[in-house]
């Protein structure tokens, strides 16, 4: 079923056939050391059933006894669905917006994303092996340490000023999670950039604060005018009771 041809059709089909072209000489290097013995680790290949369609394979090469005779057993599983997955992770994890980092239990960085690099300022390269402590403030750091700490699978979002070179901060929105692979566990930082959505709230509680003022300012000039309506009205009866060299007039 994974080759999509008839059994019948397989018996007596040279093995190295049913490979690629370009892979023929890597596999036969393998099944002839398969064959005298050796222990071959588990490695990909991809299969040509016909025609130039390839299909991905993990091929598993033993020796087998079979009635005093050696033979090869060959375990082929078909692996389409997983790179189909590995793609799709990897188009994620390169172009996503946001910054990624993969570090260990201890919070080093095993992975980083090109937007991590982006934001950080550092290549890809010169981020692997550093502390992703280094990347926090002190109470970020904190938050950090918390959320890697917890023991339930629930991801944990909190806010930050990602440390930059040259003192530089930026506002970020830091959300972590755990994995396991095997027995081991890693952690995922996903970094949010803040900056544009800070300086939106900032005009927004500007303008809220403008708009404050202004009714404010409205009531105050309204419990002023009261008052100066009274005053300006008995003045102006005043001047017309009153003649214009009378010495309150000009009061």
């Amino acid at each position: 079923e994974t080759l999509d041809m008839d059994a019948s059709a397989l018996v007596g089909t040279p093995l190295a056939r049913l490979i690629s072209e370009e892979e023929r000489p890597d596999f036969q290097v393998a099944l002839a050391g398969a064959f005298e013995g050796s222990e071959i680790p588990i490695f990909e290949v991809h299969i040509a059933p016909g025609g130039s369609r390839l299909i991905p394979v993990d091929v598993d090469l033993c020796l087998v006894d079979i009635r005093g005779e050696r033979r090869t057993l060959l375990h082929l599983r078909d692996i389409r669905r997983r790179k189909a997955a590995e793609t799709r992770s990897t188009m994620i994890f390169e172009y996503i917006g946001d910054g990624i980092l993969i570090t260990d239990q201890n919070g080093i960085i095993l992975l980083a994303s090109r937007s991590a690099a982006q934001l950080t300022g550092h290549s890809r390269e010169e981020l692997v092996g550093l502390d992703i402590a280094q990347f926090h403030s002190q109470g970020g750091a904190d938050g950090w340490k918390q959320a890697t700490e917890r023991n339930d699978s629930e991801h944990s979002i909190y806010e930050d000023m990602l440390q930059l070179d040259n003192d530089r901060q930026l506002p970020v929105e830091w959300t972590t999670a755990s994995f396991t692979v095997g027995s081991e566990t890693y952690y995922i930082g996903v970094a949010r950039d803040l900056t544009d959505r800070k300086a939106a709230d900032e005009r927004r509680m500007e303008t809220e604060r403008l708009q404050t003022l202004l009714e404010i300012s409205g009531g105050a000039a309204h419990e002023i005018n009261q008052p100066l309506t009274a005053i300006l009205g008995y003045s102006e009866m005043a001047m017309d009771a009153l003649d214009e060299e009378h010495q309150a007039y000009s009061y």
